[in-house]
């Protein structure tokens, strides 16, 4: 069944979501281990947002900053439920995305 995902998606995904979709399919009465990776995710985003900040001259993406700090910060990492997986998994992309203009 791994094969077979890496071979459909192994090309789509960042190791990042690799990891959150490996965790939550494999490890669902061990949830701690997710929570742990969540709460990491979430510290990376917002410093990779800081750095960002500083390098980018764009004004229009300057003044949405903000307001996705605050919906970062929100993000519940204790929470392990399909929505918020998604939601993580979209944050871990967008640190990869962040991260190439950096």
């Amino acid at each position: 069944m791994t094969e077979k995902f890496n071979k459909a998606y192994g090309q789509k995904l960042t190791m990042d979501q690799k990891i959150i979709i490996e965790n939550y399919v494999f490890n669902q009465s061990n949830p701690k281990k997710l929570n742990a990776f969540f709460k990491s995710k979430k510290k990376e985003s917002i410093l990779t947002l800081e750095a960002f900040e500083d390098k980018t001259n764009n004004k229009h993406l300057l003044s949405k900053l903000d307001n996705v700090k605050v919906k970062i910060k929100s993000l519940n990492e204790s929470n392990v439920n399909d929505e918020n997986v998604l939601k993580f998994l979209t944050l871990t992309k967008l640190i990869s995305e962040l991260k190439k203009e950096i």
